[in-house]
């Protein structure tokens, strides 16, 4: 129940930006778009502990995006991404996979500049804010439901950079390199198992971003 509300508040912040769609419908754009990544939770105590060892955990995300131009170079966007991340890493010889599932809602701004008629390159940056949907650690063939340990909402930010490339008049390929990082504890201090003077724990991922553009 909690996913579906989760996708419809998505949704719905998506549709908002679009119903204020007007005359200048060449300034508005739609995509779809995956990036394959890979994620990490960085605490600085796991770091320092004996016989731990971080690995990195491949992730990816999927999901919507609009965006308006307010002038060829600048514009504003707004994406709905359901990303499944978390952290892998060994400890005392056991390996322990962290497995936390977000929806993602990034704004940013965004620059573009043409390489040539059809190639251009993109940089985009902002804020995003993460929605916990389902949160589970693996050891070993045991499973354990860890919702609890961590925070319901984060905040962070994301950049990305790489080039779009004209298919055609209206579809274009767009392509970049994304990365986000959360400035808010991903860890709930509030959980009744929660170690005392624990060092906070930051998300991010690192990927590919690969998405089709339609300019309406």
């Amino acid at each position: 129940m909690k996913k579906r509300l989760l996708s419809v508040i998505a949704i719905a912040l998506l549709a908002a930006s679009f119903n204020t769609i007007n005359a200048q419908d060449s300034k508005w754009a739609l995509s779809v778009k995956g990036s394959p990544a890979l994620g990490w939770m960085n605490n600085s105590d796991d770091k320092d502990a004996n016989g731990f060892e971080s690995k990195s955990k491949f992730t990816g995300n999927f999901g919507l995006g609009v965006e308006y131009a307010f002038s060829p170079k600048w514009g504003i966007g707004l994406d709905a991404l359901y990303s499944l991340q978390g952290r892998k890493f060994d400890l005392a010889g056991t390996e322990y996979d962290q497995k936390n599932d977000y929806v993602k809602i990034p704004l940013y701004a965004s620059y573009r500049t043409p390489f040539s008629k059809n190639v251009a390159f993109v940089g985009k940056l902002g804020p995003q804010l993460s929605i916990l949907t389902n949160s589970e650690l693996k050891a070993g063939s045991l499973k354990t439901d860890t919702k609890d340990v961590y925070k319901d909402i984060t905040f962070g930010g994301v950049a990305n950079a790489g080039v779009e490339f004209g298919l055609s008049k209206n579809i274009l390929l767009a392509t970049g390199v994304r990365f986000d990082y959360d400035f808010t504890n991903a860890e709930d201090k509030e959980y009744v198992n929660y170690p005392a003077n624990r060092a906070k724990t930051y998300n991010s991922t690192l990927g590919l971003e690969i998405g089709l553009k339609y300019k309406l």
